[in-house]
């Protein structure tokens, strides 16, 4: 569960190599940096009383970059030198079309490096190629500058959020960016999850109905170019992403029109459609996660405080008066970095607090019809915990599946341990064969429970077993996920090289990009 750090019982350190772990909100047009201590959330400032680092870096002096503020001052002067939007580019192949669109659309110049999204940047002095992460590894380097300079300490630890829609791939190279700049990551958590701490939903937007233990609220968060519309469904202390849309094109920019001479027809038709694309968003979002807008509990949106009104006036319309959570002690647009500090202070137990949160070891998942380990709780994220992936059968007309549940880091399924088997039986065959929702859930006991569903309760199986921290030594861990790392370019060759088809197996129907 998710509580209150004024809760916590608080005692002095007597540690005197003490360091206080911060957040970071690494955004895709700004990013912010903050830290729980004293009980209390501070964002941290720069020497101007600045917060919301622009994510520009501008290599006037490539040995020497300038990164945020003076980096997008100076950016129309230097288009071809000066790099935003390095995130689009996170765990993508160059061929893919978000990746296309951006080398369209951006004015440094993106290249093709064995199959890579690299960034090449013309100086003086010739060529300069930077990946994506290592970007963003700069402007992580200013925030944790930053950080320092503010707490007049050195910061070495790091809780950091990504959008929910990120994958393996993409988180890796948020953690990547983060080490470069020398901070250890002690957790990757999603920004709408993070949200939903910040607010502490868990034990008081729940409580509001009082008859009810679950709530489930919408959660929008508005750039100036894009969005993202989560639902987030809190359970018992549990926080689940329900479903995630996003939109890297529709921002408040277009929601919110500035009246000109325009006739009044053009004007309210042009006012209407950036409200209906809101509506559309949201409508994909309830479809995903297939529940009814009268399901929806509440609304919090994350956005700059003067551009909350319009987001807020629509979905409260659309919602027909469900309430928009106010932020008490913070801005609307300081959530996700708050809810990243107080993960910090609490999980880490710093300042004395007594709470800290278990973490899931190792990943947990299924083989999938390849042989490929597909992970649906990641290693190191903190429990209790619920996660959901939809698959379908492997084959056509397809009457059995059999689900095998694994724990480890390889990427080939049988090279990590075998938690156990459900088998599904009596399946309609078709072609594509049925959808099957197959849930990983831990709890605070470290009780690992799978269950899985075909179609409309078709066929259904459940497995539990205890987890545990005793079953394996530190360097017991330590060896498997040194072995993980060590093979896991060996672990892809041979899954492309050798491909498997394990008939009464399962494929996946549709994950996050």
């Amino acid at each position: 569960m998710v509580t209150d750090p004024k809760d916590a019982t608080v005692l002095h350190p007597v540690d005197e190599d003490f360091h206080h772990v911060i957040g970071i909100h690494l955004g895709q047009s700004y990013s912010q940096v903050g830290v729980f201590r004293n009980e209390t959330f501070e964002v941290i400032t720069d020497d101007k009383g600045r917060s919301n680092l622009p994510c520009y870096v501008a290599f006037l002096d490539v040995d020497a970059p300038l990164v945020g503020f003076d980096a997008k001052e100076q950016a129309s002067s230097n288009p071809q030198i000066t790099v935003y939007d390095a995130r689009r580019l996170f765990g993508r192949n160059f061929l893919d079309p978000e990746v296309q669109q951006a080398v369209k659309e951006l004015p440094y110049a993106i290249v093709n490096q064995g199959g890579e999204p690299l960034i090449m940047i013309h100086t003086s002095h010739g060529n300069v190629i930077k990946t994506p992460h290592e970007i963003s590894g700069l402007i992580v380097a200013k925030l944790k500058d930053m950080a320092e300079r503010y707490l007049n300490e050195t910061v070495k630890d790091a809780v950091i959020t990504v959008p929910s829609n990120f994958n393996d791939a993409k988180r890796q190279e948020t953690k990547e960016a983060a080490e470069l700049a020398g901070l250890n990551v002690l957790r990757i958590l999603d920004e709408t999850t993070s949200t939903g701490i910040a607010y502490e939903v868990d034990t008081k937007g729940c409580l509001r109905t009082k008859w009810r233990y679950d709530c489930t609220y919408l959660v929008y968060n508005i750039g100036d170019k894009h969005s993202e519309i989560s639902l987030l469904h809190i359970e018992k202390g549990v926080f689940e992403i329900w479903g995630t849309v996003s939109d890297q094109n529709f921002g408040w920019s277009d929601l919110e029109i500035i009246p000109t001479v325009l006739d009044q027809v053009v004007l309210y038709m042009a006012s209407m459609q950036p409200s209906q694309k809101v509506s559309k968003l949201v409508e994909r979002v309830l479809k995903e996660a297939k529940i009814q807008k009268g399901d929806v509990d509440g609304i919090i949106v994350v956005s700059e405080d003067s551009h909350v009104a319009k987001t807020q006036e629509v979905l409260e319309a659309y919602f027909e008066g469900k309430e928009t959570l106010a932020p008490s002690g913070f801005r609307y647009d300081q959530s996700i970095v708050r809810g990243a500090a107080m993960q910090g202070y609490l999980i880490t137990g710093q300042e004395g607090c007594t709470l800290s949160f278990p973490d899931s070891l190792l990943a947990l998942g299924l083989e999938i019809s390849t042989g490929t380990f597909m992970p649906v709780i990641r290693q190191g994220t903190v429990i209790p915990l619920r996660n959901k992936i939809r698959v379908s059968t492997a084959t056509d007309n397809q009457g059995e599946v059999v689900l095998r549940i694994f724990e480890g880091q390889r990427e080939v399924a049988a090279k990590n341990r075998l938690l156990g088997t459900i088998k599904l039986v009596g399946l309609p065959r078709q072609v594509n064969g049925p959808e099957i929702e197959i849930s990983f859930e831990v709890d605070a006991d470290e009780l690992l429970t799978v269950s899985a569903v075909v179609g409309e309760g078709l066929a259904s199986g459940e497995l539990t077993v205890q987890l545990g921290r005793w079953r394996y030594t530190d360097e017991q861990l330590d060896e498997i996920l040194r072995d993980a790392e060590r093979y896991r370019e060996e672990d892809l060759q041979s899954l492309a090289k050798f491909p498997l088809l394990i008939e009464d197996s399962v494929m996946v129907r549709d994950g996050g990009d």
